[in-house]
């Protein structure tokens, strides 16, 4: 549930999920309904800050009746669509009642097999548009009534290439373009609110040593991303390359050399953390006990990090990893990272 400042949380009185038995519409093709219901009570729903001249806190219980459904796909087209309606009754305090919508839908459409697809997704929904910046507080849900409640929508779309280079590379090459509206894209600031939105174009490569080159391993990425804003922000470029060449010495013992470079145009000092353009290099050692085990570590120019793996079994993965960079910062990007070093 969500931490509600300095109130008491939300307290669930009753929960009660129903699923209905799925009807195949074709092959592979499912369509299954829900009815989702929950009983709450909730001292501060409107999370109140107690600050004398803010709005008080009110007390509720909230009755919510969710219908819905599940629409999956399995085939040439994976296709997972989920859509809940969410009217809300508040018995307490101050009455009313909200409705909320939300929306998910998530695609993959093999074009070419094995090698060309595309992924698009999309979803509609609500968020707390300034409680965070403004109040001090923040909430995860729609159950608080805020009174700065917006809708949002994103899509998503994005072919990519699966390349295989006769067992001496592979790898994914794409293009991304993603659209929001009803979320504010601040890139001077790194706040949010209620705004505009905003575009974002990328490409990115990401290459790996195949079967082929026994005893050599190698991976290389590129990622660049375009972000424009429909507001008053400014938009900004985020850029970088990196690369890595590991030679077997031993069995479980890889020395390696890893490098890369960061690029993009927000401003210094801003709140986005630590966002810095710059160079970096390191060498270092992959160790590999055994097949559960993995530990890199390298130390450079800018940059050192360790990154330990352990695979217990099929189903559970421990992964702990420490970087510390004098380049780079706190962005990513579609289709950018992925474990290129444990190649």
């Amino acid at each position: 549930m969500a931490t509600l400042g300095k109130s008491t949380p939300i307290i669930t009185v009753a929960l009660l999920s129903l699923s209905f038995h799925g009807s195949a519409l074709g092959e592979g093709v499912r369509f299954q309904p829900r009815l989702w219901f929950s009983q709450q009570y909730s001292d501060n729903i409107n999370l109140g800050t107690g600050v004398p001249g803010a709005r008080p806190k009110q007390d509720a219980f909230i009755t919510i009746v969710s219908p819905g459904f599940y629409l999956t796909s399995r085939g040439r087209l994976d296709l997972r669509l989920v859509y809940s309606f969410q009217p809300m009754l508040y018995a307490g305090s101050n009455s009313s009642v909200t409705i909320r919508n939300r929306l998910m839908m998530l695609s993959r459409y093999e074009v070419v097999d094995n090698s060309l697809f595309v992924t698009a997704s999309s979803t509609i929904g609500q968020y707390n548009n300034a409680n965070a910046f403004t109040q001090g507080v923040v909430s995860a849900d729609n159950i608080n009534r805020t009174g700065s409640i917006s809708s949002y929508q994103t899509i998503r779309i994005s072919p990519f290439w699966t390349p295989h280079f006769g067992g001496y590379a592979k790898g994914s090459v794409g293009v991304t373009y993603s659209h929001t509206t009803g979320a504010r894209f601040s890139q001077s600031s790194g706040s949010g609110g209620g705004g505009s939105g905003a575009d974002f174009i990328g490409q990115y490569v990401n290459l790996y040593s195949d079967r082929e080159l026994a005893g050599i391993g190698w991976w290389a990425r590129f990622f660049n991303q375009d972000s424009i804003s429909n507001g008053a922000d400014s938009s900004v470029n985020y850029r970088n390359y990196s690369g890595q060449i590991q030679y077997r010495l031993l069995e479980t013992l890889h020395p390696f050399i890893q490098a890369g470079r960061y690029e993009n145009s927000i401003p210094q000092g801003t709140s986005i953390n630590g966002i810095r353009n710059g160079s970096y290099w390191n060498v270092g050692l992959i160790w590999r006990p055994s097949p559960k085990t993995f530990l890199q570590g390298g130390i450079g120019s800018q940059n050192y990090f360790a990154t330990l793996a352990w695979n217990p079994s099929k189903r559970t993965t421990f992964r702990f990893s420490f970087r510390n960079s004098q380049v780079g910062g706190a962005f990513g990007g579609f289709g950018y990272g992925g474990g290129g070093g444990e190649h």
